[in-house]
């Protein structure tokens, strides 16, 4: 397994180093060119609910990868104003479930955080 850590700002205009990593990660995998699409589309969607324009707070995200098999975790510090948990859209809900295999949101003490775990859909 090969683990690869990448933080930075908590900044929508970040995101696309999540994607990117993810993009890599899956190639690294052995993931179809639709399964890592599937990837970047879930680490986008996920991502984004850690991310916004005023927060000065750092995510980082932690990929392991397999053979077959990819597992995120990302997180970052809850700030002092931020209450209640991460709540991704209706729309946002619906593509996780098409995207990805499994994912939890967590909201607790003073963090925030997902996993998500995505297994390549090409026989091997």
């Amino acid at each position: 397994m090969v683990d690869v850590e990448l933080s930075f700002p908590a900044r929508p205009e970040f995101i696309r180093l999540a994607r990117l990593v993810a993009a890599d990660a899956g190639a690294r995998a052995g993931f179809s060119v639709d399964d890592i699409d599937n990837l970047r589309i879930a680490v986008d969607e996920l991502t984004f609910l850690l991310a916004n324009d005023s927060c000065s707070e750092t995510v980082t995200l932690q990929y392991d990868i397999a053979p077959g098999l990819i597992e995120i975790r990302g997180g970052r510090h809850r700030g002092a104003d931020e209450r209640g948990p991460l709540e991704p859209s209706d729309l946002a809900q619906a593509i996780l479930q098409a995207v990805i295999d499994h994912y939890e949101l967590e909201a607790a003490n003073e963090h925030y955080g997902y996993r998500l775990v995505k297994r390549s859909r090409t026989p091997g």
